[in-house]
């Protein structure tokens, strides 16, 4: 039985620079997102926008990965979203250097799930409404909703323009930060609570080397620290896709999400689009974590 994702997002030309490296390289969610959940054996839908500039060798990159671009996402008069990423003692400055055109309604259609990840706020609460509208099983990353950008594209957290959006999802991935905005908390613990209490079926929060995994009545830490970091550019893209994936064959939030810690960890030590790891690496590393990385919290933790 086939297994359809929709990825929503822009794509985007990242210029990623260290005091080691500097690459350019594809990215944004339908990218990192897409090829990991291709990895698993999932069809998976584009659901984005690319400018005229989009150049061409990105696109065969796309096509021989299978993951194609629909010709509605080929914008006549935007420019491709481009981002400067400067790497610093392990954190990332981002700056937006250009940015295509909103996503459109109609681009949307029935998935078995959809993935929603603006980057550049593309996505509108229309959209997200009508996502839902689309599937049974919404998962939406709050950086959606919660970027904002100065007048020279410096990327920064903020409070969210519309939080009561986030209570459309089924999932929902932050960082910890991120929870703390969304919810007025400042404890991830009690954040998750929240969210979960508010409806949202699953929760999952990162921080650092741990993911808290929020359900219904159950808190989970999964405990996985990568032993080598060097450009964590789409790491939350790879879990999103690797978790989606892997919950929509197993019916398991557990495994899915060992799962995705084990792709996200193992991507974090190679550069650009090239650190999609391949199934069979994150599926060894996931059985590891499940074994000895799981912890299951009380809610007074």
């Amino acid at each position: 039985m086939s297994l359809l994702i929709s990825v929503a997002g822009h794509i985007a030309i990242d210029r990623i620079r260290s005091s080691s490296f500097e690459i350019t390289s594809i990215g944004g969610p339908p990218s990192y997102c897409g090829l990991m959940a291709k990895q698993f054996g999932a069809e998976v839908s584009l659901v984005t926008k690319v400018g005229y500039d989009f150049p061409d060798e990105y696109a065969l990159w796309l096509s021989r990965n299978q993951l194609n671009l629909a010709p509605e996402s080929k914008s006549k008069k935007g420019r491709t979203t481009r981002f400067r990423i400067d790497i610093q003692d392990h954190e990332r400055i981002l700056r937006l250097l250009s940015r295509c055109e909103d996503l459109d309604l109609k681009q949307l259609s029935g998935s078995d799930a959809i993935i929603v990840s603006g980057i550049a706020n593309e996505i509108s609460t229309e959209f997200l409404e009508r996502a839902k509208a689309l599937t049974k099983f919404l998962f939406i990353d709050p950086q959606t909703i919660v970027r904002s950008f100065s007048l020279e594209g410096i990327c920064k957290v903020t409070t969210p323009r519309n939080p009561d959006v986030i209570y459309l999802a089924s999932a929902v991935k932050a960082d910890s930060r991120e929870a703390c905005l969304l919810t007025g908390k400042t404890d991830k613990v009690q954040a998750a609570k929240q969210l979960v209490d508010s409806g949202i079926e699953i929760v999952l929060i990162t921080d650092k080397g741990e993911v808290l995994l929020a359900t219904k009545g159950d808190f989970f830490s999964v405990n996985v620290r990568p032993s080598n970091v060097v450009d964590t550019t789409g790491a939350g893209d790879i879990f999103a896709g690797a978790f989606v994936a892997s919950l929509m064959k197993s019916s398991d939030p557990v495994w899915a999400c060992c799962v995705a810690a084990s792709a996200s960890t193992l991507a974090v030590g190679q550069i650009g689009i090239s650190k999609v790891p391949s199934a069979d690496s994150v599926i060894e590393k996931a059985e590891t974590i499940r074994k000895s990385g799981i912890h299951r919290l009380s809610l007074s933790s």
